[in-house]
Formats: structure tokens, C-alpha cells, sequence
């Protein structure tokens, strides 16, 4: 058994730099959503808060990691859909806007990174949706990418292993 959480939320997101875990965001017990956003340090088996994810508060929102910076965007907040992204430096521990998500505002999504380029699609829209998009922060520009399939899907799962993404 490791360190609990400090939170009893889901639809959290989370992501991996380095030998540490960050995870942040998501509903809570009691339906609000946060911007909080935590460190795991397996190491002292212990969670830190870091600075709070600058977005508005959120449920399933995706994260990436590119370049050792964490990119955490899209999910829904109180007041729909959100496309908008930011980048975490752990190096400084500060998050800075990058350029929003340019397809429609979802919750759900996957995705996921292969070398330097962040992957975001699918996800829920008002229904299942199948785009797919790239990020190129060293452009800081989205392009669309073919779609995923033949049906619309949500809340899929989505990872990356030898250069390749896989969705399901």
C-alpha cells in the first residue's frame, strides 16, 4: 500500500515526468471540480500540492508529456467544454498557456505522445466523436489528423509504445 491520494475525486487526469507522478484536476465528492493538481514522489511515498492548474476547475481532461513538461487541456468545467491547454514545467513549477485545442470542446478524450508530438482525440462532445489532432510545441501548433475509425467513441483509452498510438 502506498500513500493515498489526497483527494476522493475521479475523472482526474494524470501524467509521468521523470521518477515522479502528477495528477490534478477531476470531480469531487461533492461535485465541484478543482484545479488542484499533486506530485507523487515515490521515493518519500509522499504527495505534494504544486501550483494549481491555471484552467478553470475540470473533469476529464487529457495530459501528454513532451520534452519533460506535462500538457494537461480540453475536459468539462462548469460552464461547458473546455479547449483550452497548459504546459507544466516541474523545473520551475509554473504552468503556461499554450495554444487552445482547435476541435470541438470534449470531455473523455485520449491521449498520449510519441517522441516529440502530443496526440489528443476522440471523446465526448455531445456525442462520441472521431478526430483526431497533433501538438507541436515546438510550433505550438495543433493539426488534424485523420479520424479514429468508423465509430464515434468516448471515455477510450489510449497509449503509446515503440513510436506507435494506440486507442481502444
Amino acid at each position: 500500500q502506498k500513500a493515498n491520494y489526497p483527494y476522493s475525486c475521479y475523472h482526474a487526469t494524470g501524467f509521468t515526468i521523470g521518477s515522479k507522478g502528477y495528477v490534478g484536476t477531476g470531480r469531487l465528492q461533492n461535485n465541484s471540480y478543482t484545479t488542484d493538481f499533486f506530485e507523487y514522489d515515490p521515493i518519500t511515498n509522499a504527495w505534494s500540492v504544486i501550483a494549481s492548474f491555471p484552467g478553470t476547475p475540470r473533469r476529464g481532461a487529457v495530459s501528454f508529456v513532451v520534452d519533460n513538461k506535462g500538457f494537461v487541456g480540453t475536459g468539462q468545467s462548469t460552464g461547458g467544454g473546455s479547449n483550452n491547454f497548459y504546459a507544466y514545467n516541474p523545473t520551475n513549477g509554473t504552468w503556461t498557456a499554450v495554444a487552445s485545442f482547435p476541435g470541438s470542446a470534449r470531455t473523455s478524450s485520449v491521449a498520449f505522445s510519441i517522441a516529440n508530438i502530443g496526440y489528443v482525440g476522440t471523446g465526448n462532445s455531445g456525442g462520441g466523436t472521431l478526430d483526431f489532432w497533433a501538438y507541436y510545441p515546438a510550433t505550438n501548433d495543433w493539426i488534424q489528423k485523420p479520424n479514429v475509425g468508423f465509430t464515434p467513441r468516448q471515455e477510450a483509452t489510449g497509449f503509446a509504445v515503440g513510436g506507435k498510438g494506440y486507442i481502444g
